[in-house]
């Protein structure tokens, strides 16, 4: 085999299998996780029931890997900053964080970002391309820049492996997105449901739930960090915004997210199964049907 296609197949990103790099680890960063494909045992048929077609296809995909929101990145960069001021001493694995510069934007893809909306389009292409080989899609964004820069790579990546496919219907245009919907205050945003529902984003149920389960899982971590950082006190937040760190820095090392932080090694596997199980409560009482709006907000 040529060293370019043992490269191809052992990628941390690719267009078939998603992220499986430290699966054990990554497939445990809650909704952080880049997209991955499940294993093969526990795979969902992708078969066609038998004397049936596909005549129509949609996918709704949100925006491939970014930075922290603005308001995360502000408090990730205030807490480590507040480690490298008052730790006296860094034992065991917390050495690199005396050196650690946190240089993080906010909000915006990362190139691995990039290169995740690139793979969704041509995967798309392909699993529809009896469809897709003779049709341009119709693509709709909403107006946030990551979206629309997602969606921007959704075609390329489409386009590209269209122009790669000798039966496609080479005439057509390529594709656009034909609407961005705006997310300004007034504008008619059924998906935007802290303009057309107050009452369901000033809901504090899933804060709650967090909160009770932080206080299970988190002190034995926060005793453990402490005692390896002297001169440092942590709230149980501050604990899961370091966890937080690990993905936001691996996927912005690399355009394939082939660098590990060394954020993610000051926790076991263990503890990243509790992290995980922690997003999913917050998801869940957030905006699923653990909120008693989460029906009605999903109408």
């Amino acid at each position: 085999k040529s060293k370019r296609s043992s490269h191809l197949e052992h990628a941390c990103d690719t267009v078939d299998g998603g992220y499986q790099c430290n699966s054990k680890l990554s497939h445990k960063w809650g909704q952080y996780a880049p997209y991955f494909s499940l294993s093969d045992e526990s795979a969902i048929s992708d078969e066609v029931p038998h004397d049936c077609q596909i005549t129509f296809a949609q996918v709704i995909s949100r925006h491939g890997a970014r930075f922290p929101s603005a308001k995360k990145s502000k408090e990730y960069a205030k807490l480590v900053k507040s480690i490298k001021a008052n730790a006296t001493e860094y034992k065991g694995n917390t050495e690199f964080i005396r050196s650690y510069n946190y240089t993080m934007g906010a909000d915006d893809l990362v190139p691995f970002g990039v290169n995740q909306m690139v793979n969704s389009g041509t995967k798309f292409y392909q699993r529809y391309a009896a469809l897709a080989k003779k049709a341009v899609p119709f693509i709709r964004s909403s107006g946030s820049q990551r979206v629309v820069a997602s969606g921007v790579n959704f075609v390329n990546g489409f386009q590209k492996a269209k122009s790669n496919d000798k039966n496609a219907n080479h005439r057509q245009s390529s594709p656009k997105i034909s609407v961005i919907i705006s997310e300004e205050p007034g504008t008619n945003n059924t998906l935007n449901h802290s303009k057309i529902c107050p009452k369901f984003e000033d809901s504090k149920l899933s804060d709650e739930v967090e909160e009770q389960f932080m206080a299970i899982f988190v002190p034995p971590i926060r005793a453990r960090l402490e005692a390896n950082l002297p001169g440092i006190q942590l709230q149980d937040t501050d604990v899961v915004n370091l966890m937080d760190i690990c993905p936001f820095d691996t996927v912005s090392r690399s355009d394939d997210g082939s660098k590990l932080s060394p954020f993610c090694a000051l926790f076991t596997q263990a503890e990243w199964s509790q992290y995980d199980y922690l997003q999913s409560l917050s998801k869940y009482y957030g905006y699923g049907a653990g909120n008693p709006l989460g029906p009605t907000q999903g109408v």
